[in-house]
Parts: C-alpha cells; sequence; structure tokens
C-alpha cells in the first residue's frame, strides 16, 4: 500500500511513496496520540484483531449516512441567521490559534497539524465562526475527486452551522454536486 504524503504529517516516519504494513502505522498512530482516545472504523472481519490491539469498545448502533447529490445544490432553502453576536468570516491564517482552542475544547485532543493542512488545501474554502474573539465553529467545503462539494469538517451548534453550510455551498459554485457524511446520532444535522 502507499500513502499520499499529506504536508504536515512530516512528524510521523511514512513518506511519500513508502511502503508499509498496516500494523506499522496504527502502532505509529497509538504513539501519536499519546493513549488519548482513540477511534476505529473497521470491517466486520476486522473487530476481533482491533480488539486485540486495545480498541475495546464496540459500537454496534453507530453508523455514517452520506447524502450525495450530482447536481449543484441550491442553498437557498437553509437559512443564513446567526444569533446576536455571531460572525462567520473567510479562514485567515491569524484565526489558528482561535481555532486549534476549539477544536481541542471538542475532543481534548490537539489537532494543530491536520486542521492546518485541511485548512490550506487546495481547493479547499474554510469559514470560521466567531463570538466575542472567540472560534465557535469552522467548516471546509473541498472539490472532491468527482468535483462535488463535499463539506468535512463541521464543527458548530446547531444555530451556527446550517448557516455555514449554506455560506459554504455558495462558495464553491464551481461543485458539480453535493456530500456531506454524519453519524446517525447526528441525524439532526
Amino acid at each position: 500500500m502507499k500513502i499520499v504524503r499529506h504536508y504536515n504529517y512530516k512528524t510521523l516516519k511514512y513518506f511519500w511513496n513508502t511502503v508499509f504494513r498496516a500494523d506499522e502505522l496504527l502502532q505509529e498512530g497509538i504513539a501519536h496520540s499519546e493513549n488519548k482516545n482513540l477511534i476505529a472504523n473497521v470491517d466486520v472481519h476486522q473487530i476481533k484483531p482491533s480488539a486485540r490491539r486495545g480498541f475495546g469498545v464496540l459500537e454496534t448502533d453507530w453508523k455514517s449516512i452520506e447524502y450525495e447529490i450530482d447536481t449543484p445544490l441550491n442553498p437557498s432553502i437553509l437559512s443564513d441567521e446567526l444569533p446576536r453576536g455571531i460572525e462567520i468570516l473567510p479562514f485567515q491564517s491569524s484565526l489558528l490559534p482561535e481555532i486549534f482552542e476549539y477544536d481541542f475544547s471538542l475532543g481534548g485532543y490537539e489537532r494543530r497539524s491536520i486542521i492546518e493542512a485541511s485548512c490550506y488545501e487546495e481547493n479547499c474554502k474554510t469559514l470560521v465562526a466567531i463570538k466575542d474573539g472567540k472560534c465557535i465553529g469552522f467548516g471546509s467545503i473541498k472539490l472532491d475527486n468527482v468535483e462535488y462539494g463535499r463539506v468535512a469538517p463541521l464543527y458548530a451548534d446547531s444555530s451556527v452551522a446550517e448557516a455555514m453550510v449554506k455560506r459554504l455551498i455558495t462558495a464553491m459554485p464551481e461543485a458539480k454536486g453535493f456530500a456531506i457524511v454524519t453519524i446517525n446520532t447526528n441525524i439532526i444535522a
């Protein structure tokens, strides 16, 4: 298997065109996580091997739900209203510290390199929700391999998320379709 180098994963020992074993990648990921919570989404045949590696909680009710449409999406049905005092700004590097702090508050895990790489990714537009100088949400839309606008990530309360999705869709008019994934426990999204 080849790994396509994600430009901010330079600290890992796996580089462009390097062949690796899945076990090595898993061990590197576990070491990188510093014993914080990890989640694995595996094939049914990999449940027992994953449990042996320390993934002890099996969530059988959790499912990914993907919404995909192969025509441009009309965002006019979405609300653009925001609660008082909240503004949605286009991404700028000066907002990164606030984004990092907000993201850490959600999961308790520092993902600076992943977030920064995502925000600077080619064919990506990122928006940041700010209230009183603090980040209270962020989201990105990216052109995927079939030129659909794929929303990921998107972290915000519902009152902000709908307006953010609307603005993300309108920020990428060149998209030939639209895709978003959520989990069944967050179906309201």
